[in-house]
């Protein structure tokens, strides 16, 4: 096979543009793990960074600005990244960081990454709850999704997500109403436990 000796990285940078541009960048930097464990947000930090990238968004090459927004959004961790989506509006009076980002990169594939980053450092319960909801609307249920969600989120923030459906997402009903609606059987008994909602 193509991918024998390769590393996944390796395999990354031929299948992005022949490994160059921010998008093969940005992928490779995810995969190597260079972002920074959660710990206490360094608000000083915080608010250089936005004020960082608000300046090379407004003023430097294009390209500078994209490697930039890159390598903070690759290397800050969670809640740093949070602390900066949170600040950059004040530092940067016209935009906001996702607003930035769609400056900078437009509709491309890194732009949508990085978006999807700022959402899940931002509000991560809104980010899983939104997809729990394109899982169960319209119709039938897009399962690989459902179980993502859940198992992945089990035992760590599952009932918040819930929460956070019910009000914001659920259109009136809250997350157990819509499993009960859209899922069966055992399926439905599972996805209800394993949720909190059983009870």
């Amino acid at each position: 096979a193509w991918w024998k000796g390769k590393s996944m990285i390796d395999r990354i940078r031929d299948e992005t543009t022949k490994g160059h541009g921010n998008y093969a960048t940005l992928l490779c930097n995810l995969l190597e793990g260079g972002r920074k464990p959660n710990g206490p947000v360094d608000e000083t930090a915080a608010k250089l960074d936005a004020e960082v990238l608000n300046r090379y968004l407004t003023q430097e090459k294009e390209s500078a600005a994209k490697e930039k927004f890159v390598e903070v959004f690759t290397t800050r961790s969670w809640v740093q990244i949070r602390a900066i989506s949170g600040i950059f509006q004040d530092v940067s009076k016209k935009y906001t960081l996702n607003g930035a980002i769609k400056k900078a990169f437009g509709d491309g594939d890194t732009s949508k990454a990085l978006q999807t980053i700022d959402e899940f450092a931002s509000q991560p319960y809104d980010y899983w709850a939104k997809k729990l909801r394109a899982a169960m609307k319209g119709m039938g249920t897009d399962d690989e999704a459902m179980r993502r969600v859940i198992i992945s989120r089990a035992e760590i923030d599952l009932r918040d997500i819930g929460i956070v459906f019910g009000q914001r997402y659920g259109d009136g009903k809250t997350l157990n109403k819509w499993i009960k609606d859209d899922l069966g059987g055992d399926y439905e008994k599972l996805a209800l436990a394993v949720c909190g909602l059983d009870d």
